[in-house]
């Protein structure tokens, strides 16, 4: 599966959407959409695949079926909500349409090519998606399934009742094969039956958990379960996919174009679609002071707590990313810089190395230097700014799940009276690198008796836990019902993603991506590396205007 690539062609602008319909893709290079968009359709898309994928990021997390097909139980079954499963959140963000899926799709895996995380997150949740796509496809949309077997080149020897009984009677009975006759069927005979021979290593799910019968190196995989032999090699395909375009280094090349680098702030933007900018909290009236921060410090998230609790009162030393996280915090819950001034005063021992922290301050507050307006650290970047260091000097800041080893994290949970039941599911988020869930789960733990006070759970909070001060706005609304603006969340029109009708004039035009290299676009995934920054021209060369549209083609 070659990389994915961005490009447009000079063509009229007469392509139409196709109709919601079902649809399966293993999104390789020729199913590339043919469609143009503006640059702020295209932002758009990116997110919501993104938000996409974080919800079943967290659905996975938190054990919950997706469908109705992921229900492992009859009690499941009875109690799923088709309403709040994934084939609802994508009708919800509108990628149940064939091209915006794919589209979406195209521009994710361009915003995730970067680094090994972000890639293997990536082929992670798509490969979920696929796979509950794939399952879904049944009955008439069956035939949906045979071009992705040709394109994955699927060889597996199908053995059907009569051929098992015939030729393969030795196997019939042996676990975890049932026992077939020919005179009568068996309970869900037709979900079993063909059996599908492939090689045990492209199952090793199946063999991990005996859910298959070894034969000769082969595994005879039910019907039923031969969705998890596609979705390894669908995750194989992606892998590749994602492999040659960091390999190709294709972000860098994108900023070494001159048209193509238009596209990177945007593609960097994508994941943190969830970390809505924050500026400064609407909950506290007036003025925090440090003096209130006492009684403010139980609303705060774990990261911050121990910054305050084990660097400034306990040490009194902070190291240069604590300092930074904490003080764009307490500036986003109120607190002004004279007051932040008195706190970090307080909190160092050393002279000295306040005054570093106070230049510092300034510059955080938009004073000094280029008084920039700096906002908070959504979680994304607490994580991401530190990604590659440990704390050091036993200091605190980042992320505590990312960096505490278990017994650390459990000792420090059980200070803040975490029970152990939760401690022991926090720890298994943690492993599972789900930090955000995590987060969730303590304040879960931490504010249970207001909880059930309000008549809540923590699902009634309307949060996405990707931010801080989000976390401290969750809890001080709990505590201050009262306080909650009406206001507070400013739902945002997005426009349609629809195509130019001939004849029709765009008032706004934005910047277009040829499909040649260099100037005036550049295209990606082509076996040919291209040579960025030689001059190109259209057919009629002239060269294109920069008024025109993002497309992606094939």
């Amino acid at each position: 599966m070659p990389s994915g690539r961005v490009s447009t062609s000079f063509r009229s602008a007469d392509t139409t959407l196709k109709k919601n319909r079902p649809f399966l893709f293993l999104y390789t290079d020729e199913e590339h959409p043919d469609l143009k968009i503006t640059l702020e359709q295209f932002e758009i898309l990116g997110k919501k695949r993104f938000q996409l994928l974080k919800f079943i990021e967290k659905y996975r997390a938190e054990g919950k079926p997706l469908d109705l097909h992921d229900c492992k139980t009859k009690q499941d079954k009875d109690a799923f909500d088709d309403t709040k499963g994934l084939e609802s959140k994508e009708k919800e963000l509108e990628l149940n349409n064939a091209d915006k899926d794919k589209m979406s799709h195209f521009i994710l895996r361009l915003a995730c090519c970067g680094s090994d995380e972000s890639s293997k997150w990536f082929v992670t949740h798509e490969t979920i998606l696929f796979e509950r796509r794939y399952i879904r496809a049944t009955g008439v949309q069956e035939s949906l399934k045979i071009p992705i077997h040709k394109k994955l080149k699927i060889k597996d020897d199908q053995v059907d009742k009569f051929r098992l009984l015939s030729q393969f009677s030795r196997v019939n009975g042996k676990t975890p094969i049932p026992l077939f006759h020919n005179d009568r069927f068996l309970n869900k005979e037709d979900e079993i039956l063909p059996f599908h021979r492939v090689l045990f290593s492209e199952v090793c799910d199946l063999v991990g958990r005996r859910g298959v019968f070894l034969l000769n190196g082969f595994a005879w995989v039910p019907h039923d379960q031969f969705h998890s032999y596609i979705r390894g090699r669908f995750r194989s395909c992606l892998n590749k996919a994602m492999a040659l375009m960091k390999r190709a280094h294709t972000i860098q090349r994108m900023r070494s174009d001159e048209t193509a680098s238009r596209l990177v702030p945007i593609l960097e933007s994508i994941p943190k679609a969830l970390d809505k900018s924050y500026t400064k909290s609407k909950l506290v009236q007036g003025n925090v002071t440090v003096a209130s921060l006492g009684k403010l410090k139980k609303h705060m998230p774990l990261c911050m707590q121990l910054i305050i609790e084990e660097d400034c009162m306990k040490k009194r030393y902070v190291r240069h990313w604590g300092m930074l996280h904490l003080s764009l915090f307490l500036k986003g819950i109120g607190l002004p810089l004279v007051e932040a001034t008195k706190f970090w005063r307080r909190s160092m021992k050393e002279e000295k190395k306040f005054k570093e922290i106070a230049g510092g301050l300034k510059h955080a507050y938009g004073t000094s230097g280029s008084k920039k307006d700096y906002s908070p650290f959504s979680c994304y970047k607490l994580v991401e700014s530190v990604a590659d260091k440990v704390p050091e000097k036993n200091c605190h800041y980042g992320c505590p799940f990312r960096y505490y080893n278990d017994k650390r994290l459990a000792n420090t949970l059980r200070s803040k009276k975490v029970g152990d039941k939760d401690i022991i599911d926090i720890i298994k988020l943690k492993k599972g690198k789900h930090f955000e869930l995590a987060c969730k789960k303590v304040m879960e733990s931490t504010h249970r008796d207001i909880l059930q006070k309000s008549g809540q759970t923590i699902d009634d909070i309307e949060n996405t836990w990707s931010h801080p001060n989000r976390y401290f706005d969750a809890s001080y609304y709990l505590y201050n019902p009262d306080a909650k603006p009406k206001d507070d969340e400013i739902k945002k029109t997005e426009p349609e993603i629809k195509t130019q009708q001939p004849g029709e004039v765009r008032r706004k035009p934005v910047p277009k991506f040829g499909n040649s290299f260099g100037t005036p676009g550049v295209v990606f995934g082509s076996k040919n590396k291209p040579k960025f920054g030689t001059a190109s021209k259209t057919k009629t060369g002239v060269d294109p205007q920069p008024d025109q549209d993002v497309e992606m083609t094939g």
